[in-house]
C-alpha cells in the first residue's frame, strides 16, 4: 500500500492532532484526540490505511503495560476502531463532507468526539 507524497504530507499534518490538548482531563484528551485523528485519516485515506497507521502508532506499546491493569494502547485501539466505524456510516460521512467543504471538519469531529466521550461511547 502506498499513500503517495501528497497523502503522506496530509497524514503527517493530521497526525499533529495527537499533540493537541483538547479537553480538561487527560482521559478526555486522549479519547477525543484518537477519535479525531482516526476519523480524519479514515475519511481521507480509507479505513485500511487508517488502521495500519493507527497500528503503527501503537506498535510496541503493549510491552510497556503493567500486568493486571488496563493498557492505554488497548483504550487507544478501541477509540480508533470507534472512529473508523463512525466514518463507515454513509450519514456520518455525508456530514463530514458537509463540514469539510466549509473548512470545519476538525471542529465538527471535536464536537462529535466530546459528545461520544460524554455518552460513554469512547473508552476512558
Amino acid at each position: 500500500m502506498s499513500l503517495g507524497y501528497a497523502r503522506c504530507v496530509m497524514v503527517s499534518c493530521f497526525s499533529q492532532i495527537l499533540v493537541w490538548r483538547i479537553g480538561t482531563s487527560e482521559s478526555r484528551n486522549n479519547a477525543a484526540r484518537h477519535f479525531i485523528w482516526m476519523a480524519t485519516l479514515t475519511y481521507f485515506v480509507g479505513a485500511t490505511a487508517a488502521q495500519r497507521l493507527g497500528d503503527a502508532h501503537e506498535y510496541g506499546e503493549k510491552a510497556k503495560c503493567r500486568p493486571g491493569r488496563r493498557c492505554d494502547t488497548d483504550i487507544d485501539q478501541y477509540n480508533n476502531r470507534k472512529a473508523r466505524i463512525f466514518v463507515s456510516s454513509s450519514w456520518n460521512r455525508s456530514q463530514m463532507t458537509y463540514w469539510n467543504n466549509r473548512g470545519l471538519l476538525i471542529q465538527y469531529l471535536h464536537k462529535i468526539g466530546n459528545w461520544l466521550y460524554d455518552q460513554n461511547h469512547l473508552a476512558r
